[in-house]
This record gives structure tokens, sequence and C-alpha cells, in this order.
């Protein structure tokens, strides 16, 4: 294997592309995504590892003699991985921000309409309340008034029957009267 074709395999991944017919943003596609971009720079954080451990030891010291360009490779390799990774976590924190406020303006715009109902239906009971007792005061002035009315009229019946029997019983007496005469 050539100095660089091993950091070269991590740079160029098809795990990068979209699942066909899945969304880039959803949650399942993220956290695979994370998982990837994990996974691949922990592999190349392994290999810079294996890199130093088999470098040729200085006698005398904790010190190993690495070759420069592979070194420099595995490094490149990382900081290819790593802009991924943190562009990756602040689009995961920002859908997630964007996720929230949307959650939250729905939230708001339920609660209005909520309110909105609330006060209507109490508005419209109001209003029944208020047409209930409003309809009852007239039932009870039109039953005031028909009594008064019945009584009213008996008591123009009862006059006027009064009258009927004054005025029948003059002619009653009037008829006697001439009749007497006429004996």
């Amino acid at each position: 294997m050539d100095r660089g074709d091993r950091f070269e395999r991590s740079r160029h991944r098809d795990d990068d592309l979209p699942i066909e017919g899945e969304s880039i943003s959803s949650p399942r596609r993220r956290r695979e995504q994370s998982e990837q971009v994990h996974a691949r720079l922990l592999a190349l954080l392994d290999d810079l590892e294996s890199l130093i451990e088999k470098g040729v030891r200085i006698p005398f010291s904790s010190m190993v003699l690495i070759d420069r360009d592979v070194y420099l490779d595995a490094v490149d390799a990382l900081r290819i991985s790593l802009p991924e990774a943190v562009v990756q976590a602040e689009r995961i924190v920002r859908d997630k921000d964007r996720v929230i406020a949307q959650a939250d303006a729905e939230a708001e715009r339920v609660i209005s309409l909520a309110r909105e109902q609330a006060a209507f239906l109490i508005s419209d009971r109001q209003l029944l309340r208020a047409a209930e007792t409003q309809s009852e005061a007239i039932l009870n002035t039109a039953r005031e008034d028909a009594k008064e009315i019945v009584s009213s009229a008996q008591k123009y019946a009862s006059d006027l029957l009064s009258q009927l029997e004054a005025e029948a019983t003059k002619i009653l007496g009037e008829i006697r009267n001439a009749m007497s005469q006429v004996r």
C-alpha cells in the first residue's frame, strides 16, 4: 500500500451519498452520518497511532522517527474529516433549533386558537343566557298582559251583562206596566 493510499480511502467514501428516496436531514440519515464520521475519525486516529507505533525508535528516548509525508497525509486526512463532523454537528444543532422553533410556533398557534374558541364559546354562552333571560322577561310580561286583558274582558262582559240585565229589567217592568194597563 502506498503511503497516502490508506488515507485516500478515508477521503473518498460512498457513505456520504444520501440513500435514494431519503431526505438528507432525516433523523435516521443524520444519525448514520454521525456514526460514519465518528468511525472515520477513530480509524484515522488509529492509523496515526499505528504510524507512530511502527516508527523507528531513537535509542534512549521515547522519540520515534516516522515518514514526514505519511504523517502529514494522516494529519490532512484528519483535517478533511474533522470539518465534516463540525459542519454536520452545526447542521444537527440548527435543525434541532428549527424543529423546536416550529414546534413552539405551532404550540402558540394551537393555544391561540383554543383561547379564541374558548372566548367564542363563552361569549356564545353569555349571549344565549342573555337571550334566555330576555325571552323569559318577555314571556312574563306577555303573561301579565294576558291576565290583564282577560281581567279587563271579564269586567267589560260583566258590566255589559249588568247593563243588559238592567235594561232587560226596565223593559220587563215597562212590559208589565203595559200589560197591567191593558187588563
